[in-house]
């Protein structure tokens, strides 16, 4: 959508608001609330699981990264005589 249908979409929108008596604004008002905090409900579950995936892949280059290190040093050590 262009600058210009936002801008005629925010007009047009407005036009609505001003013409809506104090029950049909906070009839409106309410229903953008719910819808809202129906996305937000949703996202939260993405960014959880998100996290999840993230902590679990932190986890695994960790845990090789550890291993890699140990085999290194222990190669040192075992070429080194010591």
């Amino acid at each position: 959508m262009s600058n210009g249908e936002d801008f005629i979409d925010a007009l047009e929108l407005e036009k609505q608001l001003q013409a809506m008596n104090d029950r049909e604004l906070s009839e409106f008002t309410a229903r953008q609330i719910y819808d809202l905090s129906g996305i937000a409900h949703l996202n939260q579950h993405r960014i959880v699981s998100l996290e999840k995936r993230v902590t679990k892949a932190i986890g695994l280059v960790g845990t090789f990264g550890t291993f890699v290190g140990a085999v290194i040093v222990s190669l040192i050590n075992y070429f080194r005589g010591g």
